[in-house]
C-alpha cells in the first residue's frame, strides 16, 4: 500500500500543471542504457560483478518537485524497453528520488548524489520474481561541467525486488548497471 500510495502521489506532482517558464531548469529528461548484473544486490553495489546479455535502453521524464540549499525532492516516471537473454518486454518506473547537491568540487565538476525508491512494472513476469509489479530502488550520481550544467552524465545502479515481501510478491531481484545523458529543461 505504502508503494502505491508514494506511486499515486508522484503521478499527480509530475502531471500537475505549471507555468514551464517561471520552472525553467526544474524539469529534466534522460536517456539511458543499462547492463544487467548477474548476482544480488549487495554484490552489484560491490561494483565487481559478473554481467549477462541482458540489457536495456530507456527515456525519463521527471521534475524537482523541492529545492533545498544542499538537497532536492524529485520524481521521475521512465519506459525502459529490455532486450538479451531473459527475453524482450517493456518495464515502465515511477519513483519519488532525494538528490544531494553540494560537494566542495562543484567549481570544477558538478556532481550529485540520488536515492530513489517507487514502482516498477514488467510487462512479463520474470524469471526469479512472480509478478510483474514490484518494488524500484535506484542509486545515481550525475557529473556535469559547471558551465553546462544542464547537460550532465549519469551512473548508477537500479534494483528491482518484492521488496523482502512487503508487496507480497516475493523476493527475487534483478539489478542493473545505468549509463545515461541528462538534459535539465
Amino acid at each position: 500500500m505504502r508503494g502505491s500510495s508514494i506511486a499515486l502521489i508522484a503521478l499527480i506532482l509530475l502531471f500537475t500543471p505549471c507555468d514551464v517558464r517561471s520552472e525553467e531548469g526544474r524539469w529534466f529528461t534522460t536517456i539511458y542504457y543499462g547492463l544487467h548484473s548477474t548476482t544480488a544486490m549487495d554484490r552489484t553495489l560491490e561494483l565487481r560483478t559478473p554481467l549477462d546479455s541482458n540489457s536495456f535502453a530507456g527515456l525519463g521524464l521527471g521534475r524537482e518537485l523541492i529545492t533545498g540549499e544542499y538537497a532536492s525532492l524529485e520524481v521521475e516516471g521512465r519506459i525502459e524497453e529490455h532486450f538479451g537473454g531473459s527475453g524482450d518486454y517493456q518495464e515502465y518506473i515511477i519513483a519519488l528520488g532525494l538528490r544531494y547537491h553540494y560537494f566542495p568540487w562543484d567549481k570544477y565538476v558538478k556532481t550529485t548524489v540520488a536515492v530513489w525508491d517507487g514502482l516498477s512494472y514488467a510487462t512479463r513476469e520474470l524469471e526469479g520474481e512472480n509478478r510483474y509489479l514490484m518494488n524500484y530502488i535506484g542509486l545515481e550520481v550525475t557529473l556535469a561541467y559547471p558551465r553546462y550544467e544542464r547537460l550532465s552524465v549519469v551512473g548508477g545502479i537500479q534494483h528491482r525486488s518484492g521488496a523482502k515481501s512487503t508487496l507480497h510478491i516475493g523476493n527475487g531481484d534483478n539489478n542493473f548497471y545505468a549509463f545515461g545523458l541528462r538534459y535539465k529543461f
